[in-house]
């Protein structure tokens, strides 16, 4: 797992989800489209909708992102 999504994944367990969590999500998403890594796109798609069902201030941009991926 990339240390972006392991960071990410960190801080959804623990409820510590900030802006910077989808930015770093949604980062991750880009390189990984542009290096076609399916595993890695899976990866931040489970990401985007932990963020999305567990924080209702992001879950707009979460399920952008869950529409990206």
């Amino acid at each position: 797992m990339d240390d972006r999504l392991r960071e990410v994944r960190e801080q959804v367990d623990t409820g510590r989800v900030s802006p910077h969590s989808l930015v770093t999500l949604f980062n991750a998403a880009s390189d990984a489209g542009h290096a076609h890594d399916l595993e890695t796109l899976e990866l931040t798609l489970e990401l985007a909708r932990a963020v999305a069902g567990t924080e209702p201030t992001f879950r707009a941009d979460a399920e952008r992102l869950v529409a990206i991926c």
